[in-house]
């Protein structure tokens, strides 16, 4: 039943007449998450839509991975502090090898011996607090990754982040 309730608030924020633009027009900060964590850029083109690039280690720190999103933000809870956001966009990286991992599709391990580039689409859904008075934003968010070049690779990954926003 909370988790009903849950969804029905996230979901009904698409929904709403009025929408505010973001506290900040730039934000630098970084992004932990399971299966990546990152720098990320985040910049406001318009005043609810940003652009975010993350770089930085993905596959349990065995290489580098750059990933470029689009974002639509909209006011949560009726507060401009709070913005729900939601997107997609893609991501590039390279990685070594010589490490098992678990093939979900083929539910069973696998082995990579050599290095290997990674090629796919990203999505990412997540909400951000802009803290009033101080220029600092916190986030949380959920970014399902789809691998073209590796298939099996894909994850759905979980971050937090915190940024220094002006």
């Amino acid at each position: 039943m909370k988790t009903k309730i849950i969804l029905i608030l996230l979901f009904s924020t698409f929904f709403l007449n009025n929408i505010f633009s973001q506290n900040y027009k730039t934000g630098l900060g970084i992004r932990a998450g399971g299966y990546q964590n990152a720098i990320s850029v985040k910049h406001f083109y318009k005043p609810t839509v940003a652009v975010e690039g993350l770089i930085g280690t993905g596959y349990f720190n065995r290489g580098i991975n750059l990933t470029i999103l689009l974002e639509k933000h909209v006011s949560a809870f009726g507060k401009k502090e709070f913005q729900l956001y939601y997107g997609g966009g893609a991501h590039i990286g390279s990685y070594r090898g010589d490490y098992f991992y678990r093939d979900y599709y083929r539910k069973k391990y696998r082995y990579y011996e050599d290095g290997f580039i990674s090629l796919g689409i990203d999505g990412i859904l997540g909400l951000e607090w802009t803290i009033p008075g101080i220029p600092i934003s916190l986030g949380v968010d959920i970014k399902p990754t789809i691998e073209l070049a590796q298939p099996g690779l894909s994850v759905i990954d979980g971050g937090l982040s915190i940024r220094y926003v002006f």
